[in-house]
């Protein structure tokens, strides 16, 4: 027998605020941002701009640890690049924070880029 579930909203048990998703395999952050800002974001509290093509996102609710996978990519007009998560010496992304780079493809150079996409996939905390 098929199941059929007809929902309008789901919230959590105080009815003002998202579901919480642990243990499943949805983006527990995403986060479209410019090289001054995040644009749109789901988790993602503050945004620092480290230099040139060089930011750190940081999460309003914390991953369990920081053995979760992330990354994303760049675009500006019709430049060709990408945004690495990055480890600068030996800086590892902890449960609250990650780091981005938005570099060419072409030769690695960091630069500002127009848009900036991230996606998280781990357990919260």
């Amino acid at each position: 027998m098929t199941s059929v579930l007809n929902v309008d909203t789901i919230a959590d048990k105080a009815g003002t605020g998202p579901a919480t998703l642990t243990k499943q395999s949805a983006a527990k952050a995403y986060a479209n941002f410019s090289a001054s800002a995040i644009v749109k974001s789901l988790n993602y509290s503050s945004f620092t701009d480290n230099g040139t093509g060089d930011h750190t996102l940081t999460v309003t609710s914390a991953l369990d640890d920081a053995n979760y996978i992330y990354g994303g990519f760049s675009r500006s007009g019709t430049t060709t690049s990408y945004c690495r998560g990055n480890t600068p010496d030996g800086e590892d992304p902890t449960t609250t924070q990650q780091r981005y780079h938005a570099c060419l493809f072409t030769n690695g150079t960091l630069e500002d880029q127009e848009a900036n996409f991230t996606a998280v996939h781990g357990d919260l905390a």
